[in-house]
């Protein structure tokens, strides 16, 4: 069986270092003693969705047993790396942007 590994999809504007998501790299690795590896997907604020699958294709390990965390277009992205592997035993967190009433993302 493959080791567990979870991966982390950034979204629109954002970064692998943005938001929470040091701090649940940091809760699945030295509580959990799982790897976790952020993504850094190539040009956020135009991005592609070629470019993205592309980046994807090269950077994850296609293989049962990981975790994959979506926040805001990276859940679009999780969707379309699912689309695209056949990959079983896999666990999937979809964490939507929040909007303020104005319309402001609220990561």
């Amino acid at each position: 069986m493959t080791k567990p590994t979870v991966y982390m999809f950034h979204g629109f504007t954002s970064f692998a270092d943005d938001h929470w998501f040091p701090w649940l790299e940091d809760q699945v690795e030295h509580q959990l003693k799982i790897p976790f590896k952020k993504l850094n997907f190539p040009d956020s604020y135009h991005p592609d969705v070629a470019a993205w699958d592309r980046y994807c294709d090269q950077t994850i390990q296609a293989a049962d047993n990981i975790t994959l965390v979506g926040h805001s277009l990276g859940c679009i992205q999780v969707l379309h790396y699912l689309q695209a592997h056949a990959i079983k035993n896999i666990n999937v967190l979809l964490v939507p942007a929040l909007m303020n009433p104005f319309g402001q993302s609220q990561n």
